[in-house]
């Protein structure tokens, strides 16, 4: 019983994370995020995204991905850098390296810039606004 214990618990905590983990796909430009749709995500160039409104196709985000290298891993890095079109501010993020469209739906999410209605959220854009 004992030795079961262990497994039980790495059992409970592996399903919960699969409970939080959200499914995001894109289909014909949509961004769906569970199933809703979230926003619109256009690819202008290798390494720029658009992103509007989907009810009102309103551009909200121009995200330009920024090609570093990194001396002490070696290695490039893409880092996003979104600017603000309403507000004409660029913010630049430090995190794991975006590579597709869907690593860019996954940066909007995880730092909440845009809300599930997909509208920016002001409260917390405000945090990454120096």
């Amino acid at each position: 019983m004992k030795k079961s214990r262990p497994i039980i618990l790495i059992v409970i905590l592996l399903c919960s994370g699969a409970l939080f983990a959200q499914e995001i796909v894109v289909k014909n430009d949509i961004a769906l995020l569970d199933g809703k749709e979230y926003v619109k995500i256009e690819k202008n160039y290798k390494n720029e995204y658009v992103i509007s409104n989907v009810l009102t196709q309103k551009a909200i985000f121009k995200i330009k991905i920024i090609v570093t290298y990194n001396s002490f891993t070696k290695r490039n890095h893409f880092l996003p850098q979104v600017y603000w079109l309403e507000k004409n501010k660029n913010i630049r993020f430090e995190v794991d390296d975006i590579e597709d469209t869907v690593d860019v739906i996954k940066f909007l999410n995880q730092f909440k810039l845009i809300n599930k209605l997909g509208e920016v959220d002001r409260k917390e854009i405000r945090k990454y606004i120096y």
